[in-house]
This record gives C-alpha cells, sequence and structure tokens, in this order.
C-alpha cells in the first residue's frame, strides 16, 4: 500500500509538510479549522487579508504565509 507522501515527488514532502503545520497551527491558535476543502481558502484568504490590514511585518509571518500558500497548492492537488 502507498502512501500519499510515497505517491509524489521527493521534492513534495516539504510543501506537505508546511500546510499540515499550518492547518495545525490553525487549529490551536486561532481555532480556524482547515479541511482542505475549495472552501477553506476563503478562511485562509480572509487571514491573509487580516494580516495585511494589520500590517504586521513579513519577517513575523515569513512561516504562516509560506505555510498557507502550500495549502492552498495541497488543496489544488486533492
Amino acid at each position: 500500500m502507498t502512501t500519499q507522501y510515497e505517491t509524489r515527488p521527493a521534492a513534495a514532502t516539504k510543501p506537505v509538510r508546511w500546510a499540515a503545520d499550518a492547518v495545525a497551527t490553525m487549529r490551536e491558535g486561532a481555532r480556524v479549522r482547515l479541511d482542505y476543502s475549495a472552501q477553506s481558502l476563503w478562511r485562509v484568504d480572509r487571514m491573509i487579508d487580516d494580516l495585511r490590514r494589520e500590517e504586521t511585518p513579513y519577517a513575523a509571518v515569513e512561516t504562516v504565509l509560506r505555510g498557507f500558500g502550500a495549502y492552498a497548492g495541497e488543496v489544488i492537488v486533492r
């Protein structure tokens, strides 16, 4: 039996991890449920918009934004 990670190129493992980390961070820290659905991309978009409005320095949110980007990619792949 092959797992999700075994069917993807090795270069894809980091983005998969970043996406999973973003899901966990949002669930634990912001109490936002990201379920890899197209609808959940609206939640991600709102969170990014909030970061922009708050003028949060890029260095403070770089990892979060990378995770959101990887998450969006995972939604498309799935």
